[in-house]
């Protein structure tokens, strides 16, 4: 690998939502576009792992 792209955007923290509460997703929103691969949802707050 020669790491070219790093700094690029490389995905989406997207909250999906249930609002007819029939199981399946009817609403999403794309809450942050990242290019930091090493990202956790801890305790209900994103969060970088170093």
């Amino acid at each position: 690998m020669d790491g070219k792209g790093e700094e690029l955007p490389s995905g989406r923290v997207v909250v999906l939502e249930d609002t007819d509460h029939d199981g399946r997703m009817d609403k999403n929103m794309v809450f942050a576009t990242t290019a930091d691969r090493r990202e956790a949802w801890v305790q209900d707050q994103l969060r970088a792992i170093p």
